[in-house]
C-alpha cells in the first residue's frame, strides 16, 4: 500500500512538471543567453552567483547573439507588452540591436541597424558576428 501511494504521488509530481522547459548557453563572464518555459522569452541574462539563469539584461525575444572576451552583441524582435498572452509573439517588423560590455557590465541599446553599425565601428568590433542564431519566430 505504501509503495502504491509513493508511486501515485511520484507519477502526479512528474506529470505536473513535464511541460517545464528551458535552455541556456554561456557567453562571456557571467552572461548567458537562455529562456525558461517558452522560447519566446529568450534573453541575455547576468548571473553573478552561478546558480540559475540570472537577471534579465535585455527584453525578449533575442534571436541572434555574438560575443568575444569583452562584448556581447544581440538582435531582438520585441514581444508585445502582455508577455504572458498566448498570442504574444515577437514583432518581426521591429529589429533592435544591443551591445553589452561584459567587463564594465553596461548595455548600449536598443539601437537601429545603422546606429549599431556605427557603434561597432567606434568600439572596434566590426568583425564581431552573430554566431548563435535562433529562429526569428520561436518554436513554442
Amino acid at each position: 500500500m505504501k509503495q502504491q501511494l509513493i508511486s501515485i504521488l511520484l507519477t502526479i509530481f512528474l506529470t505536473g512538471c513535464w511541460q517545464f522547459d528551458n535552455d541556456s548557453k554561456m557567453l562571456v563572464g557571467d552572461y548567458n543567453i537562455g529562456w525558461v518555459d517558452n522560447m519566446r522569452w529568450q534573453t541575455i541574462m547576468y548571473n553573478a552567483d552561478g546558480k540559475g539563469l540570472g537577471s534579465y539584461e535585455t527584453d525578449p525575444y533575442i534571436f541572434a547573439v555574438g560575443h568575444n572576451d569583452k562584448y556581447i552583441i544581440a538582435k531582438q524582435h520585441p514581444l508585445c507588452k502582455d508577455y504572458f498572452g498566448k498570442e504574444c509573439m515577437p514583432d518581426q517588423s521591429i529589429t533592435n540591436y544591443f551591445i553589452l560590455d561584459a567587463i564594465e557590465r553596461t548595455k548600449i541599446g536598443p539601437l537601429s541597424e545603422t546606429e549599431f553599425s556605427e557603434k561597432k565601428k567606434q568600439l572596434d568590433i566590426e568583425n564581431l558576428e552573430f554566431d548563435i542564431v535562433s529562429p526569428e519566430i520561436p518554436n513554442d
